[in-house]
């Protein structure tokens, strides 16, 4: 089939720096497992559409902006080789040196420890990266051990979501009943929901789970049992442990737009500056701007209504949509959910059609999931905790950040100012970090990788949560 595919490529001109037969490289990237198509869509985004042939694309000139595959870095690749000429491509070079090649595609992979640990991957012809994807173990087994049946709000959110981030990574997920479960009504709907999902496999009992399987519970005993374990609690936090990355909200993974990521981003931007959110009186605690040194989320709104009256669009009315706004409408829209709402299912959508969000922090500690949302669909977020995320997001690069009151006036003036041009940068950084550290996935596989056999995880907690802490997996 994907010869056929290939030869209804027709045939091009020839440019004086292209290789001698181009046909032939698309079929060595097509073929390899080091060229992810879906990764390589992601990033195009919209930001260089494309009607072909994705590895047809990548060879005539994509790799210049773009990497293969998630384990493939190429700047890394060209420093690594001391340099190539802008005409060679990074992937296609690494290609060149089969199974003698030494070169790293990223820093985490080391060559010659991998083809010492495997020497049979010497008389494959393969690069040992190409090796270890073609012929790499199956994602472990998971067994979710939750010793207590009662969990606050967030706790059930975050097991919730960290469970089907280990099925996105491709492993089946058993959940142990506490019997203090069974049968309990009062359990917190997000772990209900776990619960009732057709991907986790539910048992009352360990037996039923594959002997092997990673253990994740709350028991120190049990993951001291275990022969691989993730022990998760709220802290305090030691080092070596792993902080959990607040991801996107349960309804938006049970809707299932995460998968569609790349039509939301191509979306055309009609707003400005947007914040969606509650605006309750619950969210003005006195002591989060002295615990945070930072305006709440009720003061920050009042603000930027008080400061900028004149950009602001009051016509909203619930079920309003921001990709039916007409032209020249007002550039800040502020909807409160106490007034004016959207359906939750539309909300990724609302969010694509923003330049920028409004990242107001939360109630008990700065980050939100809506962040992650918005970063999602590439809506640049305005916020003032960004080195609480691991990597730390960058003013300029990934975001723009505020203070105080008087820069978060600021930072609103140079969103509304910004050419088109920097927007589409930013907004291509903004969605590669999404990718790179948010996306299903991604956070499984982290505490999935590595030699330790026990590993701790600790969820955000607002007592507990303090500036200079990275919301991300950090060993």
């Amino acid at each position: 089939m994907l010869d056929r595919l290939i030869s209804w490529i027709p045939t091009p001109k020839k440019s004086p720096g292209e290789l001698p037969d181009i046909h032939l490289d698309i079929n060595r990237v097509a073929s390899s497992p080091l060229f992810d198509e879906a990764f390589y869509l992601r990033q195009l985004n919209a930001q260089e559409p494309i009607r072909g042939y994705p590895p047809e694309h990548y060879v005539r000139g994509g790799y210049r902006k773009f990497d293969p595959h998630p384990q493939f870095q190429s700047n890394f690749f060209r420093a690594e080789v001391g340099g190539l000429p802008d005409e060679v491509c990074p992937l296609l070079r690494y290609l060149d040196g089969g199974s003698e090649c030494r070169y790293r595609p990223n820093p985490d992979f080391d060559p010659d420890a991998f083809l010492s640990a495997h020497p049979e991957a010497v008389e494959s012809g393969l690069t040992p990266l190409e090796y270890q994807l073609r012929h790499g173990e199956a994602p472990p087994s998971v067994l979710l051990v939750p010793v207590r049946g009662q969990f606050s709000f967030d706790q059930g959110r975050f097991l919730y979501l960290l469970a089907k981030d280990f099925h996105e990574a491709g492993c089946r997920v058993f959940v142990q009943v506490p019997s203090d479960v069974v049968g309990n009504s009062k359990l917190c709907p997000c772990y209900d929901t776990l619960l009732g999902s057709p991907w986790a496999i539910q048992s009352p009992y360990v037996r039923e789970a594959p002997p092997d399987a990673v253990v994740l519970t709350d028991c120190p005993q049990r993951a001291a049992k275990a022969e691989r374990s993730i022990l998760w609690s709220r802290g305090p936090i030691e080092p070596g442990g792993y902080l959990y990355r607040i991801p996107m909200h349960v309804r938006q993974q049970e809707f299932g737009k995460h998968r569609h990521l790349r039509w939301l981003r191509g979306q055309k931007r009609t707003t400005s500056v947007f914040y969606s959110g509650a605006g309750m009186a619950r969210y003005y605690f006195p002591y989060f701007q002295l615990k945070y040194r930072q305006p709440g989320r009720l003061e920050s709104i009042k603000l930027v209504q008080r400061h900028f009256a004149d950009k602001l669009d009051t016509s909203l009315q619930t079920n309003y949509r921001l990709n039916k706004r007409p032209e020249g409408a007002p550039p800040i829209v502020l909807a409160d959910q106490r007034e004016v709402r959207s359906p939750a299912v539309r909300w990724l959508e609302q969010l694509a059609c923003a330049d920028f969000f409004l990242a107001l922090p939360g109630g008990y500690y700065p980050p939100t999931h809506t962040m992650v949302e918005g970063m999602s669909v590439g809506a640049i977020p305005i916020l003032s905790y960004p080195d609480y995320y691991h990597p730390a997001l960058e003013d300029g690069v990934h975001c723009l950040t505020y203070r105080d009151k008087r820069s978060l006036v600021a930072a609103v003036e140079r969103a509304l100012a910004m050419p088109e041009e920097e927007k589409a940068r930013l907004r291509r950084n903004v969605t590669d970090y999404y990718d790179r550290f948010f996306a299903p996935g991604v956070a499984a596989r982290a505490l999935l990788d590595g030699p330790e056999p026990h590993k701790r995880l600790y969820f955000p907690y607002e007592r507990r949560l303090k500036p200079g802490w990275a919301v991300g997996l950090k060993g």
